[in-house]
């Protein structure tokens, strides 16, 4: 980009302030299974964490949580954390009255919350130190602080409609001025292909710094578990690059600081 121009615009804000992560669709959908009493939930969960499947596990995980908002927490840290001693570390974090403010619906709580942590703490993060590393200005105009009010101010339908179409009103001004076939379609993320990268190029890298010995030196997880999981990865099993991934950026951080 910077080879063509000295200011770029980013889209950065858009799901955020007006409802379009596909986490949310699936935080609605479970809404009526939470309506359920948690002990039920919980008997429920505990059968299917007997699943050989782990799609089935996770979901069994997932609806086991006291609250809704607890499971929405979750999505950040991957709902498998069993390699961290303090699982619930998490729920406390500074914003969850955000996100269990009583007087607001649920999507524009967890909304809300987005923009304060995840938008806040990672999006514009990221944003900020890729283009900065290249001398490239990036501008947000979702992020005008007029938008986002607007966007608050907002009632959820405008935003999120009984259909399930997200950021509705953004899509319906776009309608007018621009081709349906540029915009209207799945939402394609900016993954990295972790999963193949550690079983292939970068395997070596991954069990040299977090060998058995090393993940024993790292505090606050579980050693044993943390190795189960790598290898887990390493056979082809399942796919857990979130947790290699994670482990990897705290093992460095902890030999730069300590």
């Amino acid at each position: 980009t910077k080879k063509h121009v000295t200011v770029a615009l980013s889209g950065d804000g858009g799901d955020e302030g007006f409802i379009g992560y596909s986490r949310y669709q699936s935080i609605v959908r479970l809404e009526n299974v939470y309506k359920i009493p948690k002990v039920l939930r919980s008997l429920a969960g505990s059968i299917l964490n007997m699943s050989p499947a782990y799609k089935h596990r996770l979901f069994g995980m997932g609806i086991s949580y006291q609250k809704l908002e607890y499971l929405f927490v979750k999505f950040y840290g991957g709902m498998e954390n069993s390699w961290v001693l303090n699982q619930d570390e998490g729920l406390r974090n500074s914003f969850m009255n955000v996100l269990l403010n009583p007087n607001k619906p649920l999507l524009e709580r967890i909304s809300d919350f987005d923009i304060k942590t995840y938008l806040n703490g990672d999006i514009n993060t990221k944003v900020d130190r890729a283009s900065m590393a290249f001398s490239l200005e990036t501008r947000a105009p979702l992020l005008d602080y007029r938008v986002i009010e607007f966007s608050r101010s907002l009632p959820t339908e405008f935003k999120y409609d009984k259909n399930g179409v997200q950021k509705r009103i953004l899509k319906d001004l776009l309608y007018d001025r621009i081709p349906k076939k540029f915009f209207d379609r799945p939402k394609a993320g900016f993954a990295m292909p972790f999963e193949k990268w550690f079983r292939n190029d970068l395997k070596d890298y991954v069990l040299d710094i977090l060998s058995e010995k090393e993940l024993k030196n790292i505090p606050g997880i579980n050693a044993k578990r943390a190795k189960e999981i790598i290898d887990e990865h390493m056979s082809g099993r399942w796919n857990r690059y979130p947790q290699i991934w994670k482990l990897l950026v705290l093992k460095q951080w902890l030999d730069l600081n300590n």
